[in-house]
């Protein structure tokens, strides 16, 4: 199972998930787990890495974050023009 797959390189009790938005089987699979908590690279932040005793990415998950938000043309803006002006 993903659970005890997960398990093999931890056994602590906080323990920090990071799987890629697209690894769909891995975040079905771990999403109820009692033991562990899920998050994708987008969402990881200060609180969940202090609170965790370890960490455990997927290879696309940190290949995700080392790569950091999206740049250029392609990116989008997160707040509309009129609420800058507000």
């Amino acid at each position: 199972s993903a659970i005890a797959a997960v398990r093999q390189f931890s056994d602590r009790k906080n323990l920090l998930v990071v799987v890629a938005r697209t690894e769909d089987l891995a975040w079905r699979s771990l999403r109820n787990a009692d033991d562990m908590h899920l998050l994708v690279p987008d969402q990881l932040n200060a609180y969940d890495v202090l609170k965790s005793d370890d960490i455990v990415f997927s290879e696309a998950a940190i290949k995700a974050f080392l790569n950091g938000p999206a740049k250029g043309k392609s990116a989008t803006a997160v707040a509309r023009e009129s609420e800058v002006s507000a």
